[in-house]
């Protein structure tokens, strides 16, 4: 009798844990996000920081292919702070690219961002941080 339990119990774990296996791969995660100087992902944001809440920025963002290989967003770039230098009002364009899976996060990221400016006096790329923060967990 003992045995038929242990028999029993053993089908059940199995079970159970297949069951558990199923909804796990089931629920996996199909948003994508990217990152903006906090560890909070950002769905198709309308508006990027470029250093601080009080810093450039790009607003009215519209983006084309989000959740794809290669995502652009166009909007404009924003420089009216009062330690900013000239203010400036000019169109720009956000290319995000390269897909990863953030595992702390349970979301999909891009691993490398560009901003341009569109400015006809000089030309204007930067990169921009958009990819998942890496957490410490060695605790």
């Amino acid at each position: 009798m003992n045995l038929r339990k242990a028999v029993f119990l053993l089908a059940l774990a199995a079970t159970l844990f297949g069951a558990f296996s199923v909804t796990a791969t089931a629920k996996a995660p199909k948003k994508t996000a990217i990152f903006n100087l906090t560890e909070t992902p950002q769905v198709k944001p309308a508006r990027y920081f470029l250093t601080a809440d009080a810093g450039p920025y790009v607003r009215q963002i519209k983006w084309s292919g989000w959740g794809k290989g290669k995502a652009v967003g166009r909007g404009r770039f924003i420089s009216d702070c009062a330690s900013c230098g000239e203010k400036e009002n000019k169109p720009a364009k956000l290319v995000l690219w390269k897909k990863v899976y953030c595992p702390d996060f349970h979301v999909y990221s891009y691993k490398f961002g560009r901003l341009r400016v569109i400015d006809p006096t000089r030309n204007r790329v930067t990169p921009i941080a958009v990819s998942c923060p890496s957490r410490d967990t060695a605790g």
